[in-house]
């Protein structure tokens, strides 16, 4: 009795053993590692393929957004926002220009009824040539409605009129490109105009009168600053006096979404100046 039971455990691992060496096992076997293997591959092509249209998906969902036409929802809050800038100015801050998302900018203004929209690069790298064939290849249907400003070249101007096609030039919304040194250049333009009329007294509205006109612009009633610091860069601080400021951590892929809600902030803000 003790032999037997002392051989059983010897008896059943022997039979597990020649179990697992059958040929019929180690095929059987066989099939299932591999059929395993290729479970496991195609697992990992489907989280390849998923993550791939993920991808494909998020780059329509941006080709939507980027789209310069405004839904009717959009389009339902422009008519509910009490107040609009007259005049727009974005601060790009530390960032390099991203013509794409200032072309889409500038589009977005017409529909939103700002008259006047400024781009300020404080370290002078902005290409107006650039942004106006970039702002031509991407809303060429709107280039009817805009007004090149007094900082840009002629030849831009005169190109700008050969390439409206069909339409009549009726501009709604005038694009203006500041830099560093424009402030102290209007501030100098004044002064040696006062000299030349021989002009000894000024008023405080007649010098601010001065300095939008040398700015070609009303004084901006907005200000877009990119980056984290809440500052102008130094943009026409005479014309800026009573800009109410939002910040913007980027204008690269700005979306029209919150571009209106930017408007939306604006519109509700109290102007304090004054008070």
């Amino acid at each position: 009795m003790n032999n037997a039971t002392a051989t059983a455990p010897g008896l059943l691992t022997l039979a597990v053993n020649k179990l697992f060496e059958s040929p019929l096992v180690l095929f059987f076997g066989g099939c299932a590692l591999s059929i395993l293997h290729h479970l496991y591959s195609f697992y990992l092509l489907l989280v390849e393929y998923v993550s791939k249209l993920h991808s494909a998906l998020r780059f329509v969902e941006k080709l939507r957004t980027d789209n310069l036409e405004f839904s009717d929802s959009l389009r339902e809050k422009l008519l509910n926002l009490k107040q609009i800038p007259n005049h727009l100015v974005l601060i790009l801050g530390p960032e390099a220009p991203s013509y794409r998302d200032i072309a889409k900018l500038i589009t977005w203004c017409i529909p939103a009824g700002i008259s006047h929209v400024s781009i300020y690069d404080h370290k002078n790298t902005l290409d107006r040539w650039q942004l106006f064939e970039t702002f031509s290849c991407t809303s060429k249907q709107n280039l009817h409605k805009i007004k090149w400003g007094k900082s840009f070249d002629e030849e831009i101007k005169i190109f700008s009129k050969k390439r409206i096609n069909g339409f009549s030039w009726t501009p709604a919304v005038t694009v203006h490109c500041l830099e560093l040194n424009d402030g102290l250049r209007q501030t100098i333009e004044n002064v040696k105009a006062l000299h030349a009329d021989n002009i000894h007294e000024v008023t405080l509205p007649e010098l601010s009168q001065m300095m939008s006109r040398s700015l070609g612009a009303p004084d901006p009633q907005l200000a877009i600053i990119c980056g984290s610091s809440f500052t102008f860069y130094g943009c026409c601080p005479w014309n800026m006096r009573v800009t109410q400021m939002i910040m913007l951590k980027s204008h690269v892929n700005l979306t029209a979404t919150r571009f209106v809600s930017i408007l939306h902030q604006y519109s509700f803000s109290e102007q304090r100046y004054g008070k």
